[in-house]
Order: C-alpha cells, then sequence, then structure tokens
C-alpha cells in the first residue's frame, strides 16, 4: 500500500522527479526544508493523536472557539503520547497517516502545485494546524475497522476452538460413545448461543444492579437491532467474541461426565452454566463496575479489592467456572463400569501409588493430538484478541501475548513430560497433551502483564499442577472418574494461573493495561518489589469465584441425582450410547477394547459407588 513505480511515499522523496529533466544527470541537491523533514520523520517520538466523531477532531486537537465557526482550525493541547518506534508514514487514498491510525496534520500551500506533509513538532506553546474533517472522519472509519476485524478475526478463532474441543473429547472416550460426545459439544454451543444471546450478555456487561451482578434484562442489547445507535456495531462484535468464551465454559463440562450422563442433565448443567455461572464470574472480573475488576474506580461492593484483580483472558472467569461444575460432576455422577477396582485388587493394579483403574485412555488418541493441537492454535485469539484493540499501541501488547502464550503451553507440555517419565517410566502421550494444556490455561490470567522467562516458570508449574492433581483425584480416598482430566487442567490449572499473576505481573505492562501509563503498586507482582496487595486480591479473585461455582454446582447436581435424571443405566453404559440413543455406532464394525473386556468379565462392572 503506498507504493508507486516500486518506490515507496514519492511525493516524500528528497530528490522529486521533474517531467524535462535529464534523468542520467546528477541531481540536484535536496531544499533545506525537505531535510529536516527527512530527520524529523526519522527521529522524533512524538506521536500526534487524534480521534474523531462525526467529523469532528477530539483530544488531543480540540476546536478553536475562535474559528470554529468560519474554518475547521485546531489547537494541539498538550496531550502528546512518547511512541517507542520511529514515525511511519502509510498512504491510503492519497493520504497520509501515522501507523495507520494516527493523523498526519496537513498543511496545503495553495501556492505550490504539490502538498506538502509535515508533522507539527512542538514543545511549548500550542500552534494551529489546518486539517480536514473528512480525513480525520476516514482515519477513525479505519481505526474502527481494524478493530472490528481483529476482535472478529480472534472470535472465531475461539469459536474455532469447539472443533479442538471435540476432537479431543471423542479421541477419549471409547468408540461406542463417539457420536453422544460430538452430539453434546454441538448441542451446547447452539443453546449458548440463544441463552448468552438472551440474557448472559446482559447480565454480564449490562447497566449493574450491583457490582454482583448486571441487570439481566430479557434483550435489552438486542433491542437496539434496527436504532441508529453507534455503540451497537461494537456490542455486535463484542457479543461476538464473548459468545465464544462462554461457549468454552460449558463445553469443559461435557469430557469431565462423558460416557454416563444423561443427555436431559448435561443440557441443564450448560444452560445453567453459560446463562448464570459464568456471566457472573464475568461481570465480577471484566465489567467496569465489578467487584473484582481493575478498571472499577469507584470502590464500590462491600468486597472491594484493593486496585482489583487481574484476569486478562480468562484462567478464573472461563477455565475455574467450567472446570468447578467438571469437578463437582465427575464426582456426583460417579466413575465409570470397569474404571476403578474393588480395594481387594488395589495392590496388583497399583493402586498404592495411585496409578488408577483398568479401562484405557480412550480409543483413538490420535484424534486427541489433533484436537489438542487446534486448540492451541486458537488460544492465540483466546489471548492476544482480549486485546479487543489493535490501536492505542496495544498491537505491541498482542504480540507480546502470543509469545508468552507459546512459551507457557510449551513449558507446560515439557513438565507434564518430564513428571510422566519420572513416575510412569515412559512419557505417556495422555500427559503430553494434557501438559501443554495445562500451561496454555495457567498463562491466560496473566498473558498479557507476564514477561516470557516468567511464562516458563508460569506454564511449567501449571503442567505439574495438572499432573499431581490428577493422580490425587483417583487416589481410592477420592476416585474421581474424569475421563478428559477437565478438573486438573482447567480448575486446578487456572487458579494457578490466577495465583501467579500475584508474584509475576510486570508493573508496567499493567500499568499500560489499567493505569494510563501510570505505574500502581497495588498491580505489581512481588517479584517486581510489589507489596502483596495483588497476590492478596488474585487470592481473593480465585477464592471466591471458586466458592460460587462450586456452591452453585453441588446445588445442582444435587438436585439432579436425587431425581434420578443424572446418570444412564448399567445396561446402556456397557452397550454404548451410541447404539441406543443416536442411530448406531460411529464407527462401523468398530468394536472397542473397554466393550469386549468388559462383555468378557462381568466381575469388572464393579465400581465404587458414591450413591
Amino acid at each position: 500500500m503506498g507504493r508507486k513505480n516500486g518506490r515507496p511515499y514519492p511525493h516524500l522523496s528528497l530528490f522529486p522527479s521533474k517531467s524535462k529533466r535529464d534523468r542520467s544527470a546528477a541531481p540536484a541537491p535536496p531544499s533545506p526544508g525537505l531535510v529536516l523533514l527527512f530527520f524529523a520523520l526519522a527521529f522524533a517520538p512524538i506521536v500526534v493523536r487524534s480521534e474523531a466523531e462525526e467529523g469532528v477532531a477530539s483530544s488531543p486537537f480540540e476546536m478553536s472557539s475562535s474559528s470554529a465557526a468560519s474554518q475547521p482550525f485546531y489547537t494541539c493541547g498538550d496531550s502528546f503520547r512518547v511512541s517507542r518506534t520511529p514515525l511511519q508514514l502509510i498512504e491510503v487514498n492519497g493520504t497520509s497517516y501515522l501507523n495507520s491510525t494516527e493523523v498526519l496534520a496537513r498543511l496545503a500551500d495553495a501556492k505550490r502545485t504539490m502538498a506538502y506533509y509535515k508533522l507539527l513538532l512542538t514543545f511549548n506553546e500550542p500552534h494551529p494546524v489546518r486539517t480536514s474533517p473528512d480525513s480525520v472522519s476516514s482515519v477513525s472509519s479505519q481505526v474502527w475497522s481494524a478493530d472490528a476485524l481483529w476482535i472478529l478475526f480472534s472470535a472465531f478463532l475461539v469459536f474455532f476452538m469447539q472443533a479442538g474441543f471435540g476432537m479431543l473429547e471423542v479421541g477419549a472416550v471409547a468408540a461406542k460413545n463417539s457420536k453422544n460426545i460430538l452430539v453434546k459439544n454441538l448441542f451446547d454451543v447452539a443453546l449458548c448461543v440463544l441463552t448468552y444471546f438472551w440474557m448472559g450478555w446482559d447480565i454480564s456487561f449490562g447497566s449493574p444492579l450491583s457490582t454482583h451482578v448486571g441487570n439481566g434484562s430479557y434483550l435489552s442489547w438486542a433491542g437496539q437491532i434496527g436504532s441508529n445507535s453507534t455503540e451497537y456495531p461494537r456490542i455486535q462484535r463484542e457479543w461476538m467474541f464473548q459468545f465464544a468464551f462462554a461457549a468454552t465454559a460449558a463445553t469443559i463440562v461435557s469430557g469431565a461426565m462423558a460416557e454416563r450422563t444423561q443427555f436431559k442433565a448435561y443440557v441443564i448443567i450448560s444452560f445453567v452454566v453459560s446463562t448464570f455461572i459464568y456471566p457472573i464470574t464475568v461481570h465480577w472480573m471484566w465489567s467496569s463496575t465489578g467487584l473484582l475488576s481493575p478498571s472499577n474506580s469507584a470502590n464500590e461492593g462491600f468486597i472491594r479489592l484493593h486496585g482489583g484483580a487481574i484476569d486478562f483472558a480468562g484462567s478464573g472467569v472461563v477455565h475455574m467456572t467450567g472446570g468447578a461444575a467438571a469437578l463437582v460432576g465427575a464426582a456426583a455422577v460417579g466413575s465409570r463400569a470397569g474404571r476403578f477396582a474393588r480395594r481387594v485388587r488395589l495392590q496388583e493394579k497399583g493402586w498404592k501409588k495411585g496409578k488408577g483403574g483398568t479401562l484405557p485412555h480412550g480409543h483413538n488418541l490420535t484424534t486427541s493430538t489433533l484436537g489438542t493441537l487446534i486448540l492451541w492454535f486458537g488460544w492465540y485469539g483466546f489471548n492476544a484478541g482480549s486485546t479487543l484493540t489493535m490501536s492505542n499501541g496495544l498491537f505491541e501488547t498482542a504480540a507480546r501475548i502470543t509469545v508468552v502464550t507459546t512459551v507457557g503451553g510449551s513449558s507446560g507440555c515439557i513438565a507434564a513430560v518430564i513428571a510422566s517419565k519420572i513416575r510412569e517410566g515412559e512419557p505417556l502421550l495422555v500427559h503430553t497433551l494434557n501438559g501443554l494444556l495445562a500451561g496454555l490455561v495457567s498463562i491466560t490470567a496473566g498473558c498479557s502483564v507476564l514477561e516470557p522467562w516468567a511464562a516458563v516458570i508460569v506454564g511449567a508449574l501449571g503442567g505439574a499442577v495438572y499432573f499431581f492433581s490428577s493422580i490425587a483425584l483417583k487416589h481410592p480416598g477420592l476416585e474421581v472418574d474424569d475421563p478428559l482430566d477437565a478438573s486438573p487442567i482447567h480448575f486446578f490449572g487456572g487458579m494457578w494461573g490466577l495465583i501467579a499473576v500475584g508474584l509475576f505481573a510486570e508493573p508496567t505492562f499493567a500499568a499500560v493495561l489499567y493505569r494510563d501509563g501510570v505505574v500502581d503498586p497495588q498491580l505489581t507482582g512481588l517479584v517486581y518489589g510489589g507489596d502483596g496487595t495483588l497476590l492478596v486480591s488474585q487470592f481473593a479473585a480465585a477464592g471466591l469465584i471458586a466458592s460460587f461455582a462450586l456452591s452453585i454446582s453441588i446445588i445442582l447436581f444435587l438436585i439432579m441425582k436425587s431425581v434420578g435424571m443424572l446418570r444412564i443405566d448399567d445396561y446402556s453404559e456397557v452397550k454404548g450410547l451410541d447404539s441406543l440413543y443416536h442411530g448406531g455406532l460411529g464407527y462401523a464394525d468398530f468394536m472397542s477394547n473397554d466393550r469386549d473386556i468388559l462383555m468378557k468379565n462381568p466381575a469388572s462392572l464393579m465400581r465404587v459407588s458414591n450413591n
């Protein structure tokens, strides 16, 4: 863009072309004015910012009262921002802009045949600058379009993670239940669309009844359809992004309860998570009026924290919320038939070391590997897309987030492989996949405020937290059967991710995002000399989210279990849900190994029941 005949920005050339000039001759020396302009553009650290609304420029340009009625003159205020990079010009339709989002003040000299573009450099007195309202409005429109493209593309990446969840889960269950798990995954996404559109969004970001929850009005934001509200296009793009997050939280539950849960019970669970549990935690952390939000400056609420807690992309809001429901659900529904042997067989099955029961880790870990890679790819939209904009210098933050996300996930994978090698004697694929996911979950809360070296530590410890919490849940004293290890990855990994921010939050990164560039000791990690306020806030946020999600889930599952609508019968479990409820096996003429084992050894049907 802006290149003509292989040369960028010919109108800024130090040697302008002349129609009758002999191109073989030596060029004439440049004019002093153009030399000065060249060095100003190359080394000036000042970025002139301007935003426009309905063709009228705003800060740092304000309409001069003496000339507002006659011509578009603007006076420069003192709201200059310092850029770390040299100024760059980008030409769009004959108009030059700074970094595609910064307005270049244009001075047109009517006595000359060409227009000179000069940057206003001022340090003391403000000077009048002539600019075109049309060009300012055009730049504002381009900024809005770039931001809309960024957030929508990120939303599509997060939505594509549903394909990853589907492949991960279908490979981790028995072949006889492959259709069942896919139906649940697709259905909860479709249900989440309507529930989050109907009520969830407004609970999350609507006008607050308090710092605890939005007003939850029926279709209150959707009522703007067809109106001329300038806010509605922004709400549309942000709804799409937040819906994809809500669907992720609901999907986490399906894997933990796979292969033995009634379909109607899962519908109720998905509805409650996407409509109430998730939106309320979103309001707490991400709404500007939420009681945990670092953007809440009103100091309202009975538990308003000192400066708020940081959960940039959802280690707590998304993963702990979904992981808490998954943990309670897996415990309430009980273990799968044949998953855990009776205690008389514990010694020979390795229970003394906490190694678990007899069922294999799914029927197709190749499919699970593909799903994990898709999830990793979508995580870049999950984390980097949470900037919600590419303007105001946040493209630098987004770039750093991608590095931190990559490093954190990789560190979790390596840590889990090492732990698997030490404990199991070989690096198991299931630990490799889940360690990677645990690293990504752990880094999600602090991806915007951590340096890459800190991401190595946070991700590696996230992989370790997953590995040992998974072992603990399988211990004979608990025997929580989670086929996907959803709760160790998402609940415990997400909790660690929240706490890690209090240790490793870099103060200048937090200042850019939450304090307009002013370093706040209350948003500084302990490693960087913080006073511990942020660490306390992170612990409080983790505790509040965990207690809320766990308590609502316990009540919900106890009710469903008491009325007999939670677990399927034993015959359906052994036969397989696909052939009984979904029109046949997902794989033609395919008999799963675990089904063969169960049918040949009825004694293995015995399981430790939580009833």
